[in-house]
């Protein structure tokens, strides 16, 4: 019979198992925290609220991350019954604008040229600071009335 000896290799294997348990534990009570809607689930519930069809990226993506911390904010606007937390939601879409609910902190800005208040307005209007026109438009002596 073999007499079993500690090895420094099998020692420094063991060290790193147990190494590697304790920092998984901490992964995976991170994921547990995790709450409210995916990314895909939250952009096509505000695509169905706002009737934009494609939102712009940029502002699903900061939308997302600026209410990414309130899982109560973002479980409301997937259910029916939180209209307060729906018109948030469209508000912040359409003036770029994420409020903070009450008087509790500063508003958050997630963009100003993707705002959707310059989408509804396109056909009528330039969105301030953008030049309206064909590139090199300025050029070109206007054209006279009649």
């Amino acid at each position: 019979m073999t007499e079993a000896r500690l090895s420094r290799r099998s020692l420094l294997a063991g060290g790193l198992a147990l190494s590697a348990l304790a920092t998984a534990a901490p992964l995976r009570a991170q994921v547990a925290r995790v709450e409210g809607p995916s990314f895909v689930d939250l952009a096509a519930r505000l695509r169905e609220l706002t009737g934009f069809d494609p939102l712009p990226r940029d502002l699903l993506s900061a939308f997302a991350e600026a209410s990414g911390e309130d899982g109560v904010f973002r479980a409301g606007i997937m259910e029916d019954g939180d209209a307060a937390a729906q018109r948030r939601a469209i508000k912040a879409l359409y003036h770029g604008i994420l409020a903070p609910e009450g008087d509790e902190g500063e508003p958050v800005r997630l963009g100003y040229a993707s705002a959707l208040q310059w989408a509804a307005i396109e056909e009528t209007n330039n969105v301030p600071s953008w030049c309206g026109g064909v590139p090199g438009y300025w050029s070109e002596p206007p054209e006279l009335p009649g």
